[in-house]
């Protein structure tokens, strides 16, 4: 009799305890996933990609004639009279003049 009043007082006004970094996690948990809707989810080895293929296209600008320059999209890979071939030799010669 006197321990089952106990338990229910006891289990009445229980929560768990939760320290302050555990609030903190939450909170920027939710800032995270908040700060990301709507967003697509960013793909690290894409992103590194295109930046190394951007810094080596900078270096070809510098080829001094558009025969040299032709023959290193070639090399980098671009098929010639594809659109990427195209714009590339349109940049070079806008930066060449």
């Amino acid at each position: 009799m006197l321990g089952s009043g106990l338990c229910g007082a006891v289990n009445k006004g229980w929560k768990p305890v939760r320290n302050s970094m555990d609030k903190k996690r939450d909170v920027q948990e939710v800032m995270r996933e908040e700060g990301r809707r709507g967003r697509r989810p960013v793909d690290l080895e894409a992103l590194r990609a295109r930046r190394a293929k951007l810094s080596e296209f900078r270096k070809l600008l510098e080829i001094g004639t558009e025969a040299e320059f032709i023959k290193s999209l070639l090399a980098f890979g671009l098929r010639e009279g594809s659109q990427e071939f195209l714009e590339s030799l349109d940049v070079w010669r806008e930066y060449r003049s």
